[in-house]
């Protein structure tokens, strides 16, 4: 992060009228600085210009808009960044997660599987076709999706954690516990231990493996703070600390 705001800053010393380093610099102060006010003012900047790329709307759906709760506009500049770029799959599968938390599952459902009818290889599709079906508690559908996820992707840990997670609820806890051993202590991304634990409504580890994704500044701890799978975790006594320590008000 720190080279990316050095390049970006670098580039606007040479043309300050482009755009783009903005966006750079806003996902910066979003992701990493936890800075809200200059992230906003940033985006507001990079965003003013007659034709915003898709990369620019994505960033600002789910730096900044996701995290604060702000589901249907994060919906709208996802839906952007798909019209701009319709054959690409990851983008409609991001655009799937946006849905979900946006608490529209059945679009969601929709989305990413056209994601996944342009690549079925999309780890987008798969992973968010699989939480689209654990938010509606569709768990078999979910475990399948996340299987074949699991299978083209096995050392994700959003991937293994979220599978694992829905093994509990199917009853194979031998399962869940070989895929978490597999996992390790340094999960990519370290979210994937907190969906995992939150799944299984076990707080105190989430709110510690929460707390491990802040300090390293994996960006899903900001596109997973407002999200539906942990609206039960942010009413407990742990979430008020995290939320601080990304300088975010409690949500729920």
């Amino acid at each position: 992060m720190p080279l990316i705001r050095a390049e970006a800053q670098e580039a606007l010393t040479r043309e300050p009228s482009n755009l783009g380093p903005h966006i750079l610099l806003a996902s910066v102060a979003a992701a990493y600085e936890y800075d809200w006010k200059l992230a906003r003012d940033l985006f507001e900047t990079g965003m003013a210009g007659p034709s915003t790329s898709a990369e620019a709307h994505w960033a600002y759906a789910s730096l900044f808009l996701q995290p604060l709760g702000r589901h249907d506009e994060a919906v709208a500049h996802m839906e952007v960044a798909v019209e701009r770029d319709p054959l690409n799959a990851h983008w409609r599968g991001v655009l799937a997660s946006h849905l979900t938390h946006a608490q529209r599952p059945k679009d969601a459902i929709r989305e990413a599987n056209e994601a996944l009818e342009i690549d079925e290889t999309s780890l987008a599709g798969h992973v968010t076709l699989g939480e689209a079906y654990i938010f509606t508690e569709r768990w078999e559908d979910a475990a399948a999706a996340l299987e074949k996820a699991y299978r083209l992707f096995p050392q994700h840990g959003m991937t293994a954690g979220l599978l694992a997670g829905t093994l509990v609820h199917l009853g194979d806890h031998a399962r869940a516990d070989a895929l978490i051993r597999e996992m390790g202590e340094t999960p990519r991304p370290l979210i994937g231990r907190v969906l995992y634990h939150m799944l299984c409504s076990d707080i105190d580890q989430a709110a510690d493996w929460y707390e491990r994704a802040i300090n390293a500044r994996d960006p899903f701890a900001l596109v997973f703070a407002a999200g539906p799978l942990g609206s039960d975790f942010r009413q407990s006594s742990r979430w008020p600390k995290l939320a601080r320590m990304m300088n975010m008000p409690s949500h729920d």
